[in-house]
């Protein structure tokens, strides 16, 4: 069997392999999408015209949290949230 191309992304971050790149790709992408949302569910008054959106915000919401899960158990931050990591992954979808 011939070696991976990149076996993981400390090519990308000089040696921190360490770093949780999902974690904070998942954060970035979340963002962006709640933003996107808000701002198209707004009419020209800055009200809240389609009710569905609100809908997706609270999905990216539901997201968001369990990327700061990964991100308390990457860092190992001692909460008793800690030790339901893969429940908030179930839970997710």
């Amino acid at each position: 069997m011939g070696q991976p191309v990149i076996k993981n992304m400390s090519i990308f971050f000089r040696g921190r392999s360490d770093f949780p790149v999902e974690s904070f790709f998942k954060l970035t992408a979340i963002t962006i999408g709640i933003i996107g949302e808000y701002y198209t569910a707004l009419d020209s008054d800055w009200k809240v015209i389609h009710k569905h959106n609100v809908q997706h915000i609270m999905m990216y919401a539901y997201f968001a949290f369990n990327a700061l899960i990964e991100l308390m158990y990457h860092y190992k931050v001692s909460l008793l949230v800690i030790k339901y990591e893969h429940c908030h992954s179930v839970m997710t979808f």
